[in-house]
């Protein structure tokens, strides 16, 4: 591996390949911030508004510190309550409540069905980090749309809330408002009844002995009564915990029947029951509730309700919900279990005192048909008139509860209109079309880099050709070669140029090349056409000229000959016309302004040049020519083109290769070289001809361009001003591009006088303030 090869690629690789493709690179980069700032101007802008919930806990002994899985059901309760806020249900209950505030959807839009779906795709729901707080954002493209169905989601669910927990007392009022109209009206009749009857039959009082009995018998059927209202009331109440539990566990509630089913649960529940009837029993009979044998019984009662809770936890954790922390669906079935419990007491009580109602009403009969039709009276009234007093009692208390029951969720921040967009991003836009433009730029160009197969710098074509340079010249500015053929002679019009300076470089290396084997005869060639070499072959000769050699140059291309323009000479004797014997030596050499070159041009052109360069006449006149200069410098088509030049360089005494940076290709080159080394006496080396300096190729090789100590200070002013106006040329063009997107991105903001005028088709105006800021006007970020 030579030198070159032992060096990888550097970072200063990268920066000439991107230099040299800087146009490119600025363009596409440009055109995709261009594309990204156009397309996110022109994108519909969406406000987004948010509110906060707080979630308490239903339980408030679930976070005991005693209980560590009291935090996690907590966390799991406000991923359940994520869930009902982001679902259809409520989304269809917010548009109805919408549809009846006035609020209408665009005469373009989808069925009713999709604008539920689409409430649902702009409604963002997420859960706080360590604290029990939900977060409600809704995204429209309009402000006060935002804020408006934020508050209506948050409003919802809060009513939604408050329903639920108040599900299960509604049943039971319903069921007491029914039952005391019944015992309101039941009671007027037998008040009245028992009057006329007193009036009719005379008898208005009873005997001591009766009326005890006929208040025992009272006191037993009204409790019975009140046993009944509350078996009645605990179905209501249990039938809607059941289906809350069927909702949120399919088929639990036939499970919770076969565990419940359990020989323990119903020796104890019988046990439970038994002593709650001794209690009412004993109460009924005037026990006082101070008494040694009620408060015996109280502790009893209570220690089997624990032993029963306990024994149903121990069923709920083992068989039902066996490592499950979910609170939601264990509290309903702690709940339900324990409402069965309370409602099979309530029928086991009903029964007894029934018993106890059948054993007084026995006694009753005994008495005459008066005073028994009295006692019978009596009897109704006052059972008719403890009923209702219960009763009315009881639904007092459930009602008085059901107005108590405000759910566990709070508005905290109700939601306002925010004035900013939160899409499109257009800063973030902007800096992603940038980065995005700069790396499909760099991407292209290092693609374009290694589709590119070209010779461009010094090492390249020492690496693949593996041949010396004798030298790098910079391009000739495309104006003044068109100007002038002529002006393509830089070492006769600016002999102190660093062009000029770059071919005596090339003279000089060729000095080096001759020692020890003369060179009096040199073919310059190139692959194809446009390479350069007769400028190349020209200036060469100039400066062998001006080194003090007779130099001459012949024009060996009869083809497309273009040295008689070069120096403005006459084409009509030339080499062509001595070899057809047409015209002696001394008429086809040319004298130039330089003195001691010479040009021989290349005179007719001939129908058959490649067996006019081969052919003996040609080998003597090379000989000949020889005889009378010191340097002969020959230019000869390119060698991928015709063979006139392998013909020629078999008589020259070597052959110097032209390749073209950034156009010659790597296998176009090296197939010359292999040509040229096959039928050449000797190949001297190749010069890199229009190197880019300024695009980063002439670091290699042309590095003596920065040094050239000859430059005049009029040529370094006029480059540095050059210099300077075209950076200032190409900051003015960036700073009016993005003063041209900002004048833009402007203009599409929305000021805040427009914001208070947008129109409100999208918003009702509700009276009774439920956007919260609309009245104060719309708040910015």
């Amino acid at each position: 591996m030579d030198e070159h090869q032992a060096h990888g690629v550097t970072l200063a690789d990268y920066v000439r390949i991107i230099w040299s493709r800087k146009w490119m690179v600025g363009l596409v980069a440009t055109a995709v911030l261009a594309f990204t700032i156009f397309f996110t101007l022109r994108m519909q802008p969406v406000y987004e508004s948010q509110t906060t919930l707080l979630i308490e806990p239903q339980d408030a002994g679930a976070l005991s510190i005693f209980d560590p899985t009291g935090f996690m059901k907590q966390k799991i309760l406000i991923n359940n309550e994520c869930e009902l806020l982001r679902s259809r249900s409520l989304a269809q209950q917010v548009l109805d409540r919408a549809m009846r505030e006035g609020w209408t959807p665009p005469p373009e839009s989808d069925p009713m069905a999709d604008w539920v779906e689409a409430l649902r795709s702009r409604l963002s729901v997420s859960p706080l980090k360590d604290a029990d707080v939900i977060t409600i954002k809704m995204t429209a493209g309009d402000p006060d749309e935002a804020a408006y169905f934020a508050n209506l989601f948050a409003e919802e669910y809060r009513n939604q809330n408050i329903s639920q927990n108040r599900g299960e007392l509604s049943g039971v009022r319903q069921f007491l408002e029914e039952q005391l109209h019944q015992v309101e009206t039941r009671l007027a009749i037998s008040e009245e009844e028992l009057r006329s009857f007193k009036t009719k039959s005379g008898l208005v009082s009873l005997s001591d002995e009766v009326e005890w009995l006929v208040r025992q018998l009272a006191e037993f059927e009204s409790a019975e009564n009140a046993a009944i209202t509350d078996q009645k009331s605990l179905e209501r109440r249990l039938e809607h915990l059941e289906g809350e539990l069927e909702r949120a566990r399919a088929g639990l509630v036939e499970d919770l029947d076969d565990a419940a089913a359990s020989p323990l649960v119903i020796q104890l529940r019988e046990q439970l029951v038994a002593l709650q009837i001794e209690h009412t029993s004993l109460l009924v009979r005037g026990a006082s509730e101070d008494s040694p044998q009620i408060i015996d019984l109280e502790s009893k009662v209570k220690q089997a309700k624990t032993r029963l809770a306990a024994e149903t936890q121990k069923i709920v954790d083992r068989d039902l919900l066996p490592g499950d922390p979910l609170l939601y669906s264990q509290g309903l079935v702690e709940k339900v279990l324990e409402l069965r419990t309370e409602l099979e007491t309530a029928r086991s009580r009903a029964a007894e005192l029934n018993r106890f109602v059948a054993d007084y009403a026995t006694k009753l009969h005994s008495l005459p048909d008066k005073e028994l039709a009295l006692a019978r009276k009596t009897r109704e009234y006052t059972v008719n008139e403890n009923t209702y007093l219960m009763m009315k009692e009881k639904y007092e208390e459930v009602r008085i509860s059901e107005a108590g029951e405000i759910g566990n969720v709070r508005i905290i921040d109700a939601a306002l209109p925010f004035l900013d967009p939160v899409r499109p991003n257009r800063r973030m836009n902007a800096l992603l079309g940038l980065v995005v433009g700069l790396g499909l730029a760099l991407s292209l160009a290092f693609f374009f880099e290694y589709l590119d197969t070209s010779l461009r710098t010094i090492d390249e074509v020492e690496q693949k050709l593996d041949t010396v340079v004798l030298g790098a010249v910079a391009a000739l500015e495309e104006a003044a070669e068109a100007e002038d053929e002529s002006a393509r002679l830089v070492t006769l019009h600016e002999p102190q140029s660093p062009m000029a300076e770059a071919y005596r470089t090339i003279r000089t290396n060729v000095g080096f090349a001759a020692v020890g084997a003369p060179l009096r005869s040199i073919a310059i060639t190139s692959s194809g056409p446009q390479e350069g070499k007769s400028t190349t072959a020209s200036n060469l000769a100039i400066t062998i000229a001006q080194s003090g050699k007779r130099t001459l140059l012949l024009d060996a291309d009869l083809r497309r000959p273009v040295l008689h323009k070069l120096f403005s000479l006459k084409r009509q004797k030339g080499v062509t016309d001595h070899l057809a014997g047409n015209a002696t030596l001394e008429e086809v050499i040319q004298k130039t302004e330089i003195e001691g070159l010479h040009v021989i041009t290349s005179g007719s052109l001939p129908p058959n040049p490649s067996e006019l360069l081969g052919s003996d006449a040609m080998a003597r006149f090379i000989e000949e020519v020889g005889r009378e200069f010191d340097q002969i410098i020959v230019d000869t088509p390119p060698v991928m083109a015709v063979t006139d030049a392998l013909l020629l360089s078999a008589l020259l005494d070597g052959v110097i290769i032209i390749v073209e940076a950034g156009e010659t290709l790597e296998q176009v080159a090296k197939r010359t070289k292999t040509l040229v080394e096959t039928a050449a006496r000797r190949c001297l080396g190749v010069v890199l001809n229009n190197v880019d300096v300024g695009g980063g190729y002439g670091r290699y090789g042309g590095y003596h361009y920065h040094y050239h100590y000859h430059e005049d200070a009029d040529n370094k002013t006029n480059s540095r001003a050059t210099s300077i106006w075209r950076a200032a040329r190409g900051v003015a063009i960036v700073a009016t591009f993005f003063a041209i997107a900002a004048a833009m991105w402007h203009q599409r903001r929305p000021t805040l006088a427009e914001a208070d005028t947008v129109e409100s088709r999208m918003v009702p105006n509700t009276e009774d303030g439920r956007i919260a800021g609309l009245e104060e006007g719309v708040v910015g970020r």
